[in-house]
């Protein structure tokens, strides 16, 4: 399901998804930060825009960087308590398009095709309703979570795997 996702992206970058966005769940080490910046958001740069815990950034008034992109990773910034930002974040996922304000200049509607990915080592990372259908939620394997990594073997796996997106 994740691939058919990033591969509409690529595939029909100029449509705007209006399906949900993808939260990645698990406890810290499990390279949820590692797979979003160094494999999807190295293939959507420059349109790749990482934030990190600043739900003030992703949701606030002053948001022209925004205006051109593709993909949005919210890498610990969670809102699930926080009823205010809610409507917000329902427009950025499902809304054709979206109001861009740079400061010091009045806002302008912009076709809205950012994707939306969330990552955290909460549990609550997004308010939901029971009828909200705006979120795709991933429950990463903990199996090579930095400290479930024992042996020799599960060291070799997981530092082969980060090699490859590494490009080494």
């Amino acid at each position: 399901w994740i691939l058919n996702w990033i591969a509409d992206a690529f595939q029909y970058p100029a449509k705007h998804a209006r399906v949900c966005g993808i939260v990645l769940r698990s406890k810290e080490g499990t390279g949820k930060g590692k797979f979003v910046n160094d494999t999807v958001g190295k293939l959507f740069r420059p349109h790749y825009f990482h934030l990190t815990g600043d739900t003030d950034k992703l949701t606030g008034k002053f948001n022209a960087w925004v205006r051109d992109n593709l993909l949005i990773f919210s890498d610990e910034a969670v809102w699930g308590g926080n009823r205010k930002e809610v409507g917000k974040m329902k427009s950025l996922i499902t809304e054709r398009e979206r109001a861009v304000e740079p400061k010091y200049v009045d806002a302008i509607q912009y076709a809205n095709y950012s994707r939306v990915i969330c990552a955290s080592n909460d549990s609550w990372v997004v308010h939901l309703t029971e009828s909200d259908r705006r979120w795709q939620f991933i429950d990463v394997s903990e199996e090579f979570a930095t400290e479930n990594v024992r042996t020799q073997e599960q060291i070799d796996t997981k530092n082969q795997f980060f090699q490859s997106i590494d490009g080494g």
